[in-house]
């Protein structure tokens, strides 16, 4: 909320930018918990993009001032939405479905 998702994709890398934005306006699929597999040179290229832009994040928002569950999770949130997002723009890719079972 308050504008903080525009904020954070203002510093995204221009050629992402917009698309990005509208992928997340228009989408509500994401890969939680940011977990995924790889060969190391699509990881290197997700790593090179991501965490420069998460950097220039912190530089707007900090650590301090965040509060609450979903303001201290505000880089994992955005890292969610950006790894759905890069991994259908830059790889090609498969999701497997993942299951929870409480057994107790």
């Amino acid at each position: 909320g308050y504008g903080v998702l525009d904020k954070a994709i203002n510093v995204l890398r221009e050629e992402d930018r917009e698309e990005f934005r509208n992928y997340v306006s228009n989408r509500s699929i994401y890969n939680p918990h940011i977990m995924f597999v790889s060969k190391k040179k699509i990881m290197e290229k997700y790593f090179n993009d991501v965490f420069p832009w998460l950097l220039e994040c912190e530089k707007i928002f900090g650590f301090d001032d965040l509060k609450g569950y979903d303001q201290t999770r505000l880089y994992a949130y955005l890292s969610e939405r950006y790894l759905s997002f890069w991994f259908k723009k830059y790889s090609k890719y498969i999701e497997w479905p993942w299951v929870f079972k409480d057994i107790n």
